[in-house]
Parts: structure tokens; C-alpha cells; sequence
């Protein structure tokens, strides 16, 4: 499971689904807003992955997703 803020994590949440599906995609508040302001940040498998753009996170996720 995925799960990232639509204002705070720095992802263009529709490509997210786009590339790793929109089933596995739990979007809404994750309380990390002030630590990361310009990196893109969310949680996978419960775990924080922090990345320094969106197009790094979304490779990275989509790479090593457990789905």
C-alpha cells in the first residue's frame, strides 16, 4: 500500500496511479508536512521513502512496489 498527501508530498498523485496502479493508492493526510518541504516523500509498506522529485519517487516506488 502506498499512501501520500495530495497537498504535501510533492507528487502528481495521477501519475502515481498511472504507474503503479490506482488500487494500491491511499491518498490523505501522512503528518510529515513541515519535515519535507521541497522533497517528494510518502509511505510504502508502511516504510517513509524520500526522494528529491517526484519523478525520482514514482521510479523508485514503481521499481519496488509489493504488489
Amino acid at each position: 500500500m502506498i499512501k501520500v498527501c495530495e497537498h504535501c508530498s510533492n507528487i502528481n498523485i495521477e501519475q502515481l496511479k498511472k504507474a503503479v496502479g490506482e488500487d494500491i493508492v491511499q491518498v490523505g493526510c501522512i503528518e510529515n508536512c513541515a519535515a519535507y518541504e521541497t522533497e517528494a516523500y510518502g509511505y510504502v509498506d508502511e516504510e517513509l521513502v524520500v526522494e528529491n522529485n517526484a519523478e525520482e519517487w514514482i521510479k523508485k516506488v514503481s521499481n519496488n512496489i509489493r504488489r
